[in-house]
């Protein structure tokens, strides 16, 4: 995943460059505007690609938990409450739970983020040649951050021990164990983040023999969540493994 982020990045300086030269703007100005407009564009697919994940979340018949975009994080409660806060954190998480007793749907929730920034970049490359030089170089900047956010969440990897979109359905495809996992993991996160008392006796179960280290990421996860359940209301500054 290394090996492409990097092959995106010299390919999009480079992009932006000949633009810039072809267009006889190569300056100081025009540099610092282009890293302008990439910034926007970078917070532009941050919320489209969480508002994706709530979108296939709310497809596939999930519950929203919370939504961080940036300092904007939106919660709800089990009686459908919304809350808004606004914190100094940035990034972005969209965490929602599957309905218990019905068939699990991932895909849709973990790749709808992906799907958000694909379509964005396919839109922006249909309206790119505009007649006025600066919204051409800001939609190229919106494609050039498209390209990064989806090469970052699709190609599967670990991200600090955290798998990425596209790890997660790798694992939750090739697996029913770990889907078994994801979804107590997600119904055990969403009891902590919702203050609940959790009984840990309530999610110890028989686990199938693991292929790979990584196919126990969420069991691993329960035994986690469990072992900080005294302390409930740490989890809600914590991020979930999804």
């Amino acid at each position: 995943m290394k090996t492409a982020k990097i092959i995106l990045i010299l390919f999009g300086v480079a992009a932006n460059i000949a633009f810039l030269y072809l267009n006889d703007k190569l300056g100081l100005f025009s540099v610092v505007l282009t890293l302008i407009f990439f910034s926007i564009a970078s917070a532009i697919h941050l919320a489209l690609h969480e508002c994706g994940h709530l979108i296939g979340g709310f497809v596939s018949g999930y519950k929203l938990v919370c939504v961080q975009i940036g300092p904007i994080t939106v919660t709800t409660d089990r009686a459908n409450m919304v809350s808004l806060s606004i914190k100094s954190t940035r990034g972005g998480q969209c965490i929602m739970v599957p309905r218990a007793g019905k068939p699990l749907h991932f895909i849709a929730y973990n790749l709808g983020g992906v799907i958000a920034n694909a379509a964005v970049c396919v839109a922006g490359g249909l309206i790119l040649w505009s007649h006025s030089f600066y919204a051409t170089l800001f939609f190229m900047e919106l494609i050039f951050a498209g390209l990064l956010k989806v090469a970052a969440n699709l190609i599967p990897c670990l991200i600090r021990s955290i798998p990425n979109d596209g790890y997660v359905v790798k694992l939750l495809s090739h697996n029913p164990a770990v889907q078994r996992d994801y979804a107590i993991y997600l119904s055990l996160y969403a009891a902590l983040f919702w203050g609940e008392n959790v009984i840990p006796s309530d999610y110890v179960y028989q686990r199938n023999a693991a292929l790979n280290r990584d196919e126990l990421i969420y069991y691993n996860g329960i035994q986690e969540l469990i072992a900080s359940a005294e302390n409930s209301d740490s989890i809600k500054n914590e991020s979930c493994i999804i």
